[in-house]
């Protein structure tokens, strides 16, 4: 079993408007050609990444069957923690990096999850929703800490207190000495204020010199909507505007579906339309998090909020 610690909103902010679903089908008019690029690639693979190596640099990874990233730092941490706000987001933010690292046997992977989801007072069902859709990432109950803490509740409309959350963070850190530390970026990539409170209280770790030297804080980028609902189509930018990246083989872009199927109650329609149209269930690309960055997101966030 995980450890557990103390309807998830129907992600309001993340709902899919008509605006949304028309740029994700005019981007899907080019699908076709997308595939016979990935065609020509996988056709020509050696010549083809000859070319993207001169092109990228020497570092330049594209193994289609296993992890595609760049950054040396990230690619040789061994014991990961992803932070998530709430069951669910694992699959639908950070599936194709989790999938790609859980593959590696000298890797371990953990993941803490603030809350039950308990907004439509259905945190039972969500917890052991968790559990089997991190058994379809790779991840091991054992390696699941779950959160339950009253003055973090699953809300949309409420910021968690950023000083509850520095505290856990480091407390897992030092304890279970992870030496990278994975979540959401200033914008939580939904807006959501329970994804922006994560960041903003790694940020308080970072920013109080309270965070181990051992560990790296990598945040998943947020983009566009344009780039958002992109599908697969947005690797090129990807693989072109950041050096932290994972890009899911076709073999594997089932598993991200499955792990969202299993929270059933969350499955619906607009969720089942973001699993495929999605970036983030193809693609995942991250920044690592400076202190610098971190102070003046701290002290700005007033006006860049």
């Amino acid at each position: 079993m995980g450890c557990e610690i103390g309807c998830d909103p129907l992600y309001d902010n993340l709902r899919l408007t008509k605006s949304d679903i028309f740029s994700a089908f005019a981007f899907h008019a080019l699908i076709c050609f997308n595939s016979s690029v990935y065609v020509t690639l996988r056709k020509f693979g050696c010549k083809s990444m000859f070319v993207l190596r001169t092109i990228f640099g020497g570092e330049f990874v594209s193994n289609f069957a296993g992890i595609n990233f760049i950054h040396r730092d990230l690619k040789s941490k061994e014991k990961i923690l992803f932070i998530i706000s709430h069951p669910d987001d694992e699959c639908m933010f950070f599936g194709p990096a989790i999938l790609n690292l859980t593959i590696c046997k000298e890797k371990k992977i953990f993941l803490l999850c603030f809350s039950y989801g308990d907004y439509n007072q259905k945190g039972r069902q969500r917890k052991q929703e968790l559990w089997q859709s991190c058994s379809f990432l790779g991840i091991p109950e054992s390696n699941i800490f779950l959160q339950k803490i009253s003055v973090l509740p699953d809300d949309p409309k409420r910021m968690w207190n950023e000083n509850v959350i520095f505290r856990i963070i480091i407390n897992y850190v030092e304890t279970f000495h992870f030496d990278a530390v994975v979540s959401f970026d200033k914008d939580g990539i939904s807006g959501h204020p329970n994804h922006k409170a994560i960041y903003y209280g790694l940020a308080h770790t970072l920013a109080n010199e309270s965070f181990p030297d051992y560990c790296s804080i990598y945040c998943l980028d947020s983009v566009n909507k344009f780039r958002k609902y992109s599908f697969i189509l947005d690797f090129l930018f990807s693989i072109c505007f950041s050096s932290n990246w994972f890009i899911l083989p076709p073999s594997r872009c089932y598993l991200v579906k499955k792990a969202m199927k299993a929270h059933r109650t969350q499955y619906v329609w607009f969720r089942k339309l973001y699993i495929w149209i999605s970036r983030y269930a193809y693609i995942n690309t991250f920044s690592l998090l400076y202190a610098n960055e971190a102070i003046f997101d701290l002290n700005f966030r007033g006006v860049c909020d």
